[in-house]
């Protein structure tokens, strides 16, 4: 049997399906890196765009900080440009990956450059009122409270650089939140935290109390009550009761004529009304303030200091009717003498005063005419006790061991009516010269009070030189 070679059988049509299948997989390859690599050119462009968004709003937001941090040249704003980098980081991530947290930081930090500058801006404007009250003084209308939380004057003028005070002031700004939470700390000379503010009110820096300057006010209200009291009208109230005196025609005249000075006591009566309605328009904090510091007499109660007003309470009822009469008697002493020492006259012209008929008892204005002369000499008489006088600044101080129970001198300042007349009845008590509850006494007492308001109203007049206690 012969071998014979197998029937070869050439498939042609199957050959040109692998060709064709590997042509298809190597197009099919080539578009898929064609693609891939449009993608990631896509995906590259994206990813500048976003960093370059990024660096975008980094700058802005840095500017605004700049800007701030420019015209606020004291205070360490050096914690914001470390949150900027952390706010980069952020933006560099997709945000549909970002948390909530993430979101809230970057909202945040979008609007620190304005709510930075509000809060600067405010504090500014509490800077302002608190050097204006430091330059006017302690313990006068306008001026800061006495008996202030210990520290607090030191933080405030850290805080608002009053009297280049040293220490310095520090951001400290938190934008993890819902709501960025900013303060301001202050640091003392040796690096201490010694107080921060705690919002853009700066409502929580131990804030320094400043006592209301009711001048103005008081200086309308004394024009306001001489109106009520109808002084050109012999037949007015205020001058029902009141005690004839005699009043110089003019100037170094020997001629004198009756008079009569209005009353004090009618004039409080009309100012009453509207002396309330100006201690009710202050605060309870203002109120207090003003009463123990300037509208409190020698001897007052001193009135326990308190923010508000509690509603309906014995105490803040107590403590407004306290107040409202030594505003009143403020408004009488010092702001109405022009009209209450200024008598009506009447009758004839006289060659000399009308005598009392006291007998041996001197009147209220010999008195006073005797003690003014040499107040030092007669204070040293009824007391034994000698003050010591200040010829430049004008005071007379009873030093602390010359007093019962007390370890504070007693400085009366003779520029001011409230103290001036304070000694001098001081000298009048001490005398017992008008002591009792006797028809004479009481007269007395009311003559030496309308020649001692009518004697400072002359002494103490604006821009006058400073002098000796007396006239």
């Amino acid at each position: 049997m012969s071998y014979r070679n197998p029937k070869q059988t050439v498939d042609a049509q199957s050959g040109q399906y692998m060709r064709d299948l590997q042509k298809s997989l190597a197009g099919t390859f080539s578009d898929y890196a064609s693609e891939e690599k449009k993608e990631y050119e896509r995906r590259a462009k994206l990813n500048e765009q976003v960093v370059a968004k990024s660096q975008e709003r980094i700058n802005r937001i840095s500017g605004q900080i700049n800007q701030v941090a420019n015209a606020n040249k004291t205070t360490n704003f050096d914690q914001m440009y470390d949150l900027l980098d952390e706010y980069g980081q952020y933006m560099k991530i997709n945000p549909s990956k970002r948390t909530r947290e993430m979101n809230a930081f970057i909202n945040n930090m979008d609007n620190s450059g304005t709510t930075i500058k509000n809060m600067l801006a405010n504090t500014t404007a509490n800077g302002e009122d608190f050097i204006s009250g430091m330059e006017k003084g302690l313990g006068v209308m306008g001026g800061v409270m006495k008996g202030q939380k210990e520290g607090v004057i030191e933080k405030n003028s850290i805080m608002f650089g009053y009297n280049q005070a040293p220490g310095s002031k520090k951001l400290n700004f938190n934008p993890r939140g819902l709501a960025a939470e900013i303060r301001i700390d202050v640091l003392n000379e040796g690096g201490k935290n010694v107080g921060s503010s705690l919002n853009a009110d700066m409502d929580n820096l131990d804030p320094v109390y400043l006592i209301p300057d009711e001048t103005s006010d008081m200086q309308e209200l004394a024009k306001m009550g001489a109106s009520f009291m109808d002084l050109n009208n012999p037949n007015s109230p205020a001058y029902k009761g009141q005690p004839e005196s005699s009043i110089e025609e003019g100037e170094g005249s020997d001629k004198y004529r009756k008079s009569r000075l209005p009353s004090k006591e009618y004039f409080l009566t009309k100012i009453q009304p509207e002396a309330k309605s100006q201690v009710d328009s202050l605060t309870a904090a203002e109120s207090i303030a003003l009463y123990n510091d300037v509208l409190r007499k020698e001897g007052g109660v001193v009135l326990k200091f308190q923010e508000k007003w509690v509603d309906g309470s014995e105490e803040s009822v107590a403590a407004k009717e306290i107040i409202t009469k030594a505003y009143a008697e403020h408004v009488a002493d010092n702001f109405a003498q022009p009209f209450l020492t200024k008598g009506l006259k009447f009758g004839s012209v006289l060659d000399k005063p009308i005598e009392t008929k006291e007998g041996p008892i001197e009147t209220g204005k010999d008195f006073y005419d005797k003690v003014r002369k040499d107040p030092i000499s007669y204070f040293k008489t009824y007391t034994k006790i000698e003050p010591k006088y200040d010829r430049k600044k004008n005071t007379i101080t009873i030093k602390a061991d010359d007093r019962k129970n007390s370890d504070e001198d007693l400085v009366f300042d003779m520029n001011n009516a409230n103290d001036r007349i304070s000694f001098y009845t001081q000298l009048l008590e001490y005398s017992k010269a008008a002591k009792g509850d006797s028809k004479g006494s009481k007269l007395m007492r009311k003559q030496f009070e309308e020649a001692l308001r009518a004697g400072t109203a002359k002494k103490i007049k604006p821009k006058a030189k400073k002098k000796l206690p007396t006239d």
